[in-house]
């Protein structure tokens, strides 16, 4: 290769076009500028970018052109750059040339990529030494102001420390760190092996069959392998504190998620006294002192700066804002607590500025006047109290507002104010008091004047006779008796004065005479006037116009007071004959009471005049001047027994008009609540059940008037009411039965992927639909019950619409059978679930809600983006890989049958290869790699093969030592650090473990030597053959079920246990059922769950009620045989 000075010329700018390579870089190390994640990882990408464009373009171009000219003029040879025969070429001289060439620019590749990562890690190495030496469980203390983690180089990354609702964290999540600084780092290996070969470049007149790229170095190589790992190591490190740190911040989640406004609200709601306040809101700005001195505004841990400024911002600012809203809710306090004050001020200042009225005025002012120095005082000592609170402003320099300035001080000069204007009322008062007194003796002379006046007028009463002037004097009388009783108060109230001014009390006795002796004319004059004009209305004036119910009563009120006015008036012949001539006109007109009730009666229509007129031969005009002097006149006084008659039977069917007249009016305002359905664009129906009850009660009515024997005039109307409303109620049935299943079957068919798989039941609800929106357009337009629920066409309507949602229904439901019937764990899922997951099946993680109600404890399924399930997730927090991973395609029953199938297969083989290393691992640590369902079992049967190998060698002695030390091995790890998740681990296993221990004690104290005896064979037992795990109790064998159980709890066997597992054990074995009998409390159910964890399999828990059919006890039967 060497012997032309072509190719050493060629060597030569092969060599001196690979040195400027070696200098350079594919990161950026050279800058001191501290970024953020996202800007170094552009940064990087930018450098990296740059490069690799250098090297597959400029340098490749540069070397061609170089070797083009040194290999040019070779001509045709073992170096002829232009051979265009593939076989020669490789077999020439230049083949291998080609291949050194290849190799050096490998070589110069490997060594910038190497030297690039070398220098990248370098660079997070230099500012993370000072925090290699933090384990896993370090904490940071509360001191968040320094840091123990300063590096003394520069750090790279700037972080921002914020909360949330829930939680401390940085802008960027620090597991990010390690996701984008290693795949910078394989980028620039994988972007290495992009750069192509120079052998189609030099080589133009050979055709290669593709495009030929260098491959210096690989992700695998050892070095690269070396060197992530030490980056992964560095970065994972400086997250240990970084995430201590942030951990630290979470003790401000209270502060930052109180709501300052309520917060005040609540502490002024307590009623906390002044100096309360004042303890509080220095509380919060010593808090606020405490958090401007506590938290950084940057903090430094190991690579990463840590901005708190704006965090520490917002929660400096938050103790301020509470404390000026303390101040500002303190301060309106005090003002209100000053105004009510003085209110009251004002309150007795007006009362004082009134004038009196009267004397009785002047003498209540002075009795609450009495009153005002005890209030004063009470009002004065709030004052002071309030003026010394106010001190608690000025303590924190809280300017007052000008209003509430002024009124402080205002408060202060309302006593002296107040007393000096008591002063000058009680001088107006004996002024006032003065007066009345003088108008108080003019009043008693024309008291004396008044009586005067009454004694003759009641003189002239006492000599009327003429009774033809009955009215003028009846007005007359009523005027003196007017004046007797206004004269009457007006003496009371000047004794009353009297007695106030201390004057000697006048009796006015004489006008309680003058009362007494007047009442008798009065009562007879007014009778007589009052029956003369009631005669009169009753006798002349229109029937329709006389008030039937009160006549009775009218007249009688008359005739007792004439009565008792006949006894009075013994010495005055005179006077008694006018109240005999009464009395008689009276009893006269008493017989034709009942005939006037009849003919007023308010059920009196047309038909029952004609009946009348056919009864008596009396012919009757009824008008609406009618009069009871006519109809006398006509001689129906003569038929009174028939009137009475007729009139009882109007009365009785005006009950029934009446009756019907108010249900109909009821109805009349009665709507139905037409409100719109979620944004379905339409409506649902809503009635009240107080109607629901009054359309019942009217249904019964109207079933009781159509009882009555006097139901003839309104029979045929009685009947369309009744039909009027039993078909409103059969509509309102058929209505919310149609809206009770269109609301159900709605939300389900409008789902596109239902729509598909239902298209003959999608189609028929669609038609029902249609009816439906119609039918709720026009109720919500005309929501009155009585008008749009009787219809015929309505009520057929319906019930067309229900039979259409019946086979809807009906279509469904098989649909969902067919669905259970693939996937039998879906017989334990409810209708509204299992259409949840239909509905949503181009969605495979709307499955998750699920999952616990199909598995038996897989909780979650991990789906990646392109929704590889790749792991499953038990309730606890337990992960399983899956072996193999799956992709749901497919129905949703397909690809749930395949997690079926996958969490079985996963579960086998976890625990084949943990059985397989059980023998030689070390136990304490063998039980916190693999899954807790395969500790569980793989110890259960590495138990039972050494039980059976200790009795079968006659050596159980030897492996009870052994056990014993695995459980002090599980005690010790107990006591150490752990997870959750592995806390439960050992939770279960040592309760299953201590009880192998002591069957062990048993079987060593009953000397077991054959592996069939009973004492061995009634455990149960576990073995593993041919890759197949099999549960032994006595003589039955059951397979492993393989369901994924978690971690979940174990029940402590107790003899009890034993005996029940036995029992349930030989059910199994001979495909019976079980039924532990016992009273509650138990643990028959706890049992019974246990055993199916022993036999990993599926158990169904459910608990009989009222709401339990057939139908839902088929459904499980159906699931458990189906699933098996």
């Amino acid at each position: 290769l060497y012997s032309l000075p072509n190719t050493l010329r060629a060597m030569y700018h092969l060599v001196d076009s690979c040195l400027p390579v070696l200098e350079m870089s594919l990161f950026n190390t050279l800058y001191s500028k501290n970024v953020s994640l996202e800007a170094f990882e552009s940064i990087q990408k930018l450098q990296t970018n740059n490069a690799i464009k250098y090297l597959q373009g400029t340098w490749l171009e540069e070397l061609t052109h170089k070797l083009r000219m040194s290999l040019d003029n070779v001509g045709k040879g073992w170096f002829n750059i232009y051979e265009k025969n593939w076989k020669i070429y490789e077999v020439s001289k230049l083949f291998r040339l080609m291949i050194v060439i290849k190799f050096h620019m490998q070589s110069a590749i490997r060594t910038l990529v190497l030297n690039s990562i070398d220098a990248f890690v370098h660079l997070l190495e230099s500012p993370s030494k000072c925090v290699l030496n933090c384990k896993e469980d370090f904490k940071w203390g509360d001191d968040i102001l320094d840091s123990k983690f300063k590096s003394s180089v520069a750090s790279i990354f700037i972080l921002n420390l914020r909360l949330d609702e829930n939680r401390a964290y940085y802008n960027t999540n620090p597991d990010q760190f390690e996701k984008v600084l290693v795949k910078l780092l394989e980028s620039v290996v994988i972007l290495s092996n992009k750069i192509p070969q120079i052998d189609s470049f030099l080589l133009t007149k050979l055709t290669f069959a593709e495009e030929l790229f260098l491959s210096p170095i690989g992700l695998l190589d050892p070095e690269v392998v070396a060197l992530r790992e030490h980056l992964l190591m560095l970065i994972r490190a400086a997250i240990i504190p970084l995430n201590a740190y942030c951990k630290e911040y979470n003790k401000f989640l209270p502060l930052y998620n109180m709501n300052v406004d309520d917060y005040v609200e609540k502490f002024n709601q307590e009623n906390h006294t002044a100096s309360e306040v004042k303890d509080e809101i220095a509380l919060q700005l010593r808090l606020k002192t405490n958090l401007q001195a506590t938290i950084p505004i940057i903090n430094f841990i190991g690579p990463f700066i840590i901005h708190t400024d704006v965090l520490k911002q917002f929660l400096v600012k938050k103790r301020d804002e509470i404390a000026t809203k303390l101040l500002i809710s303190y301060a309106n306090k005090m003002k209100i607590l000053i105004d009510t004050a003085m209110d009251e001020y004002k309150e007795i200042y007006r009362k004082l500025s009134q004038k009196p009225i009267s004397i009785e005025h002047i003498f209540e002012i002075r009795d609450w006047m009495e009153t005002i120095p005890v209030t004063v005082r009470t009002q004065d000592d709030l004052v002071r109290k309030y003026l010394l609170d106010y001190q608690i402003l000025d303590t924190f320099w809280w300017p007052l507002e000008q209003e509430a300035f002024e009124a402080k001080w205002e408060a202060i000069g309302w006593p002296r104010r107040l007393q000096k204007k008591i002063d000058e009322v009680n001088e107006l008062l004996d002024e006032e008091a003065d007066k009345f007194q003088k108008i108080q003796v003019d009043d008693e002379f024309t008291m004396q004047d008044k009586i005067e006046v009454i004694t003759i007028n009641v003189t002239n009463f006492a000599g009327q006779r003429d009774i033809s002037k009955v009215h003028e004097i009846a007005v007359d009388i009523r005027r003196t008796w007017k004046m007797i009783k206004e004269t009457q108060e007006f003496g009371q109230l000047l004794n009353q004065r009297q007695k106030l001014f201390e004057m000697p009390i006048t009796p006015f006795d004489q006008l309680n005479k003058l009362l007494k002796e007047f009442e008798p004319y009065k009562n007879l004059w007014i009778t007589a006037s009052d029956w003369l004009k009631s005669h009169i209305m009753y006798v002349d004036n229109p029937l329709i116009n006389i008030d039937s119910e009160s006549i009775e009563r009218t007249i009688t009120d008359y005739y007792k007071t004439i009565v008792k006015c006949y006894r009075i008036f013994t010495d005055m012949p005179e006077l008694q004959e006018i109240a005999l001539n009464i009395r008689q006109q009276i009893e006269n007109f008493k017989h034709y009471i009942p005939l006037v009730q009849a003919l007023c009666s308010t059920g009196m229509r047309e038909r029952h005049w004609n009946k009348l007129s056919e009864m008596t031969g009396v012919v009757i005009k009824v008008s609406p001047t009618l009069t009871f002097k006519q109809c006398l006149h006509q001689g129906l006084s003569d038929h009174i027994n028939v009137m009475l008659q007729i009139s009882d039977e109007a009365g009785k069917e005006y009950v029934i008009e009446e009756a019907l007249d108010k249900m109909e009016n009821e109805w009349d305002n009665i709507l139905m609540e037409v409100s719109p359905y979620k944004e379905t664009g339409t409506y649902i129906l809503k009635v009240t059940d107080e109607t629901l009850q009054l359309l019942d009660d009217h249904i019964l009515t109207t079933q009781q008037l159509t009882f009555s024997p006097f139901k003839g005039a309104f029979e045929e109307r009685l009947f369309e009411w009744e039909s009027k409303l039993r078909l409103a109620q059969e509509v309102l049935e058929e209505w919310f039965e149609c809206q009770k299943t269109w609301m159900y079957l709605e939300p389900i068919f409008k789902s596109e992927d239902i729509t598909q798989q239902l298209p003959l039941e999608s189609k028929r609800f669609n038609t029902m639909e249609r009816t439906w929106r119609r039918t709720m357009k026009i109720a919500y337009e005309n929501p009155k019950i009585i008008s749009i629920c009787p219809d015929k066409r309505l009520a057929e309507l319906l019930r067309n619409n229900n039979k259409l949602l019946s086979l809807v229904y009906k279509g469904l439901s098989e649909y969902l059978e067919l669905k259970r019937s693939k996937f039998p764990r879906f017989y334990f899922l409810s209708d509204d679930e299992l259409l949840e997951i239909l509905a949503q099946s181009r969605n495979p993680r709307a499955v998750q809600p699920h999952l616990r109600k199909c598995f038996e404890n897989i909780y979650k399924l991990n789906f990646e983006e392109d929704l590889n399930i790749k792991q499953m997730f038990s309730a606890e927090g337990e992960c399983v890989d899956l072996i193999p991973n799956i992709y749901p395609t497919g129905s949703v029953e397909e690809w749930l049958l395949k997690v079926e199938d996958t969490m079985k297969n996963t579960i086998q083989k976890t625990l084949g290869i943990a059985l397989s290393t059980i023998e030689n691992a070390k136990r304490s640590e063998w039980v916190l790699v693999w899954p807790g369902q395969v500790v569980i079992a793989g110890c259960q049967t590495y138990w039972s093969a050494h039980v059976e190998f200790g009795i079968l060698k006659q050596n159980l002695e030897e492996y009870f030592t052994l056990t014993l030390e695995q459980l002090d091995e599980l005690r010790g790890l107990v006591k150490g650090k752990l997870s959750r998740v592995q806390r439960q681990v050992l939770s279960a296993l040592i309760v299953i473990e201590v009880h192998s221990r002591d069957v062990l004690t048993t079987l060593i104290e009953l000397k077991v030597q054959n592996v069939n005896e009973f004492d061995w064979i009634s455990q149960l037992r576990y073995y593993w053959i041919e890759d197949d795990l099999k549960v032994r109790a006595v003589n039955a064998e059951f397979q492993y079920g393989y369901e994924y159980l978690g971690n979940s709890g174990r029940l402590v066997i107790t003899p009890l246990t034993d005996r029940c597992y036995l029992t349930l054990t030989g059910a199994l074995h001979l495909k019976f059922g079980g039924a532990p009998a016992g009273p509650a409390g138990t643990g028959k159910t706890e049992t019974t769950k246990d055993l199916a964890k022993a036999f990993a399999i599926q158990c169904v828990v459910f608990n009989c009620s009222d709401q339990l059919d057939f139908m839902a006890m088929g459904k499980f039967f159906k699931g458990l045989a189906s699933s098996g």
